[in-house]
């Protein structure tokens, strides 16, 4: 799958932190025990239990939707029970939103990725770093999104406050085996000014900021590595301080 930053920014880009709370991830009761995911040979450290189920739900979510109503999803495919309901096609079947329980019969639109909301200290980061571990032996680039003049490449970019860049670090060299993983900064002056760079990089390491003042400068698909290529995968830590 790929990510087209550039697409994603309408306007300018605002660093706003936002209080807004919502109850819809309290909404979910999935029925299934996640099961645990493989560790991944590049990461030295031992999963927990709770890491390899998270890493099993980010690896499904970013194939897509499941229509499995016993899966969890945020979407299911349902049967009427008796006869038929409102928004059922001929043969009383329907798509069916999870949380609210409404019924439509168009597909929903497609939708790729998740959010891992874990407390505080429960390993969110290693479990970040052991999903760019399990597929970083792809050597293909999926098919999500398709960007005029934009290149795609496999890199996975990590999106961080400032603070954090000193921290995501230290974590990829205490967990990673050396040598699995290749990472960069692009922030201050560590920045990446060639699209071939990429070709080497399994991670790159940018901040909010960098994001915001690149565009704000009319650094843009012509000039900015962020916005000239397609991302396998984007990771925004603390993400909810800054949508």
């Amino acid at each position: 799958m790929t990510y087209d930053l550039k697409a994603n920014i309408l306007e300018a880009f605002e660093t706003q932190p936002t209080s807004r709370h919502s109850e819809l991830l309290d909404a979910l009761d999935p029925q299934e025990d996640l099961p645990e995911a493989s560790q991944p040979t590049e990461i030295r450290t031992q999963l927990e239990r709770h890491q390899k189920q998270a890493l099993t739900f980010m690896l499904r979510r970013e194939q897509g939707w499941n229509f499995d109503s016993s899966s969890g999803d945020f979407w299911g495919w349902k049967k009427a029970s008796q006869g038929r309901v409102r928004n059922t096609d001929l043969w009383g079947k329907s798509f069916v939103n999870m949380i609210s329980g409404d019924h439509q019969l168009e597909e929903p639109k497609q939708f790729f990725g998740g959010i891992i909301a874990d407390p505080m200290g429960l390993g969110k980061t290693l479990t970040m770093i052991a999903l760019v571990a399990e597929t970083v032996r792809e050597h293909h680039v999926g098919n999500l999104g398709s960007a005029d003049n934009a290149e795609t490449n496999n890199s996975t970019l990590i999106v961080v406050p400032p603070p954090l860049l000193d921290t995501w670090e230290e974590q990829l060299s205490q967990h990673v085996v050396s040598g699995s993983l290749i990472w960069s900064r692009h922030h201050g002056k560590s920045r990446i000014l060639e699209i071939f760079e990429l070709e080497k990089l399994d991670l790159i390491l940018t901040t909010y900021h960098t994001i915001s003042a690149e565009w704000k400068n009319g650094k843009q698909a012509d000039q900015s590595i962020l916005f000239s290529t397609q991302w396998k995968r984007l990771i925004l830590d603390e993400g909810k301080y800054y949508t």
